[in-house]
């Protein structure tokens, strides 16, 4: 056994662009891998980052995801009983060393000296170069990096960052020197990153330069506090919704609504625009034409046009008697009903049961038939059960909901939970009620409801295995 990193941690290299972090296995005492850190195959100057499961067996990329890493990395120290500050800074040193051996970002000269460099930059600035080089300029380290920003930030050149977000032929020297100017604002505007990448399909190279630096980065940062959803990021969806209902206006009125709402309101500025850019798809026959280009007035027009009124005028009584009958009304064309949105679509806490009574680290017990779907591929798409309330706790952090939260009723049988992996990404989770084989909800990134192909590929067979009645599911993208 080779000597350890630090007491309990080992960190060995497998290869000239690989190593890896090791944990002494509890009860047997074997070290076994928990984290994996690769040399970027494409890009040489980045990093990859790797949780490495179940012995080996299972690995899942966390590139975009620093604090995941953290959290982890605290699990396996707290289960073993020692400290994770003491890991953590011991990991740090190792990491930076590979990256300066590797051509990796490498923190300013100096930075390090005092030991005091955080663990979020570090994670960050090596798996995105970018990202790292904006830390060295002072900007706040991001904690989570959004999946659809996350390969233009890993480039290693502002230019290549800007082919990737908006294209070949946006990508001009002016909309790379205002893309660098917007990363070294004082804490990353990934919603205004985001309005950018919609907008590109919509503006001339220049106008887009014009957004990118519309806003100072301190407009809208008291919203953000005030509506409870700060602390949300920027979605690939909500870059198709900015990109769509832009489409809809004229480019100059399009480009004047983006400016006041960058000007006026910010970062929360950006996601009212989504909100009322969404109504504005859903019903633009309704909507004033053409809409006004300020974001106050353009709320409130797509929002009294999605209104309903609630006291429709009275229909018009059939006069009392008349000369001849009247002919009979043309019936109605037949309509195809409305699909019904289906019952798992909507997000719900978990079911009530006593608390943990052992270590968040104890391993959750299934009965056979949730054991058989563990580890089943289909097609593309694997099924996983969470292992420890930890693992679960890291699934909640990746898509963004409150999976940690169904601890208890996992370990008490009350529901089961099923992962799905997209080519080892865990993209969905569904919550199955023990004793009902129904499916109680079935959500992925953000609560979202995941595409009716991946959805009825997966409860197909989950029916087929028995853990779900047979039953007509309806498509989860109908309302």
């Amino acid at each position: 056994m080779p000597p350890p990193l630090t007491p309990g941690l080992w960190y060995t290299s497998e290869s000239a662009s690989s190593s890896i972090a090791q944990v002494a296995r509890i009860g047997s005492g074997t070290i076994e891998p928990v984290l994996r850190f690769r040399r970027g195959a494409m890009n040489a100057k980045r990093m990859h980052v790797d949780l490495v499961l179940l012995g080996g067996e299972r690995s899942v990329e966390v590139s975009f995801h620093p604090a995941a890493t953290v959290d982890f990395l605290a699990g396996q120290a707290h289960r073993r009983g020692f400290d994770p500050n003491g890991w953590t800074g011991a990991l740090l040193r190792a990491l930076l060393a590979d990256g300066d051996r590797w051509g990796s970002w490498t923190p300013v000269a100096g930075s390090t000296a005092s030991g005091s460099l955080p663990v979020l930059t570090v994670l960050g600035g090596l798996t995105h170069p970018l990202l790292g080089s904006a830390y060295d300029a002072g900007v706040a380290a991001a904690p989570e990096i959004p999946r659809w920003a996350s390969p233009a930030l890993a480039e290693s050149s502002m230019a290549a960052c800007a082919v990737r977000l908006f294209g070949p032929g946006a990508a001009t020297r002016s909309v790379v020197r205002a893309l660098a100017h917007l990363l070294l604002r004082p804490v990353v505007a990934w919603w205004q990153l985001a309005a950018c990448t919609a907008a590109a399909q919509v503006f001339g190279p220049d106008d887009l330069a014009l957004v990118l630096a519309a806003s100072d980065g301190t407009a809208g940062v008291a919203a953000d506090g005030a509506d409870g959803d700060g602390s949300r990021l920027a979605t690939a969806e909500d870059v198709v919704v900015l990109r769509t209902g832009l489409a809809l206006l004229e480019p100059a009125r399009a480009k004047r609504l983006a400016l006041d709402t960058l000007t006026t309101a910010g970062e929360g500025g950006v996601r009212r625009l989504t909100t009322a850019l969404q109504l504005l798809v859903d019903v633009r026959e309704d909507v004033r034409w053409p809409p006004p280009v300020r974001l106050a007035d353009f709320e409130a027009v797509c929002l009294r046009a999605a209104a309903v009124d609630p006291a429709p005028p009275a229909e018009p009584r059939e006069p009392v008697a008349t000369p001849l009958p009247p002919p009979p009304p043309t019936p109605p064309p037949p309509t195809r009903p409305a699909p019904m949105r289906p019952a798992w679509a909507t997000p719900r806490a978990a079911p009530e049961a006593r608390e943990l009574t052992g270590s968040r680290h104890d391993a959750f017990s299934y009965d056979a038939v949730a054991l058989s779907v563990d580890r089943q591929m289909i097609g593309e798409l694997e099924l996983v059960l969470p292992r420890t309330p930890v693992e679960l706790t890291t699934w909640g952090r990746l898509l963004g909901n409150c999976l940690a939260d169904f601890s208890a009723a996992v370990a008490a049988r009350r529901s089961t939970i099923v992962g799905v992996r997209q080519r080892g990404a865990l993209v969905a989770a569904l919550e199955l009620r023990s004793g009902e084989r129904r499916v109680v909800q079935f959500l992925g990134v953000s609560n979202r409801v995941p595409s009716p192909r991946l959805t009825t590929v997966v409860l197909a067979h989950l029916e087929e295995r028995g853990l779900v009645r047979p039953a007509a599911i309806p498509a989860a993208g109908s309302r």
